[in-house]
């Protein structure tokens, strides 16, 4: 997969980047929020919720790429685990 995504031209490699940039302005939502509601030691305000969810990290433009090449693997080999899909990507960058 690396290579078929280093083997892309710009253009076609728009629409991940839109993914990650979308993602990157998800994930900065969420960190500010997150660090609102942490609060300070120092400050009057309640603390943070232990249980509270952490915002999950943004997804890179390849690993958008990575997610859609791999439903098509699924669609290929049907009867793969995961770990086995990820043996027939690494074959097919080789």
């Amino acid at each position: 997969m690396a290579t078929e995504w280093r083997s892309m031209n710009e253009q076609q490699k728009i629409p991940f980047e839109a993914m990650a940039r979308e993602d990157g302005m998800r994930y900065a939502r969420e960190t500010e929020a997150y660090n609102l509601a942490k609060g300070s030691m120092v400050s009057q305000r309640p603390r943070r919720d232990p249980n509270a969810p952490r915002p999950k990290r943004q997804v890179t433009a390849f690993f958008w790429f990575m997610k859609l090449r791999r439903n098509e693997l699924k669609q290929l080999y049907p009867g793969l685990s995961n770990a086995e899909l990820t043996c027939v990507s690494a074959h097919d960058t080789v």
